[in-house]
């Protein structure tokens, strides 16, 4: 049976992961700053604290207790599975079913549907599709716990078989998703990869996609620009 107040989630997770009683004083707390289901865990003289987003309050206790377990391993870098854990990643993997569809851009919605249609038969859902900041590092990134996809406003100046290409291997994370191995998450597995490689002239557009990514560098840092 699992506690059903969250002061006793920690000392719970604790002892079935680790089969003993929680040697640290223990505090969870739930936070509105944190991003949607966000959580964070620090031991730090003696007190063991997770921060946990609002979100986290109507999930049930078991999911809860999986959440902070998978927290724990990598804290303590154990390589440890429970039922607990493997429930937390299914519900992750799980929340873009439930995640309310707002957010768009008609450019991004754009490339999503020839991205979709091409690649894909038509058979992904649409996530949510807003522009991120400015950036020539970071291009894109998929959000498993809110169902967006983020892309970089550089493409606002980039032509459209270039942000494409982009948001292809996000749309990949959204269909692949990951491969949880105990203390990391993969997300470019050997199937990812291989999907990649599909992309039409792959190689080349990842060329001038460079190509124009340094150029763009340049011009943020003139003077002039």
């Amino acid at each position: 049976m699992y506690p059903t107040a969250p002061q006793e989630f920690i000392s719970y997770a604790y002892l079935r992961l680790f089969d003993k009683t929680i040697p640290y004083t223990a505090q969870i707390q739930y936070s509105g700053r944190l991003g949607a289901y966000n959580a964070h865990i620090r031991l730090s003289h003696g007190l063991l604290e997770v921060k946990m987003s609002r979100n986290w309050r109507s999930v049930s206790p078991e999911i809860q207790i999986g959440a902070i377990q998978d927290l724990m391993v990598r804290l303590f870098k154990k390589k440890i599975r429970t039922t607990e854990i493997d429930l937390y990643h299914h519900f992750v993997k799980s929340l873009h079913i439930a995640v309310p569809k707002h957010k768009s851009h008609p450019r991004l919605e754009a490339s999503f549907q020839r991205v979709n249609a091409r690649y894909f038969l038509s058979t992904i859902e649409q996530p949510n599709l807003v522009w991120a900041q400015h950036s020539t590092r970071k291009l894109g990134s998929y959000s498993f716990k809110t169902d967006t996809i983020h892309m970089s406003k550089v493409f606002l100046d980039l032509p459209d078989h270039l942000l494409d290409y982009v948001m292809y291997h996000e749309m990949l994370h959204k269909r692949h998703q990951y491969r949880n191995a105990g203390l990391r998450n993969t997300y470019h597995t050997k199937a990812f990869k291989e999907a990649e490689g599909i992309f039409e002239n792959e190689k080349a557009v990842e060329a001038e996609l460079q190509q124009k990514l340094r150029v763009a560098r340049v011009k943020r840092w003139l003077p002039w620009s």
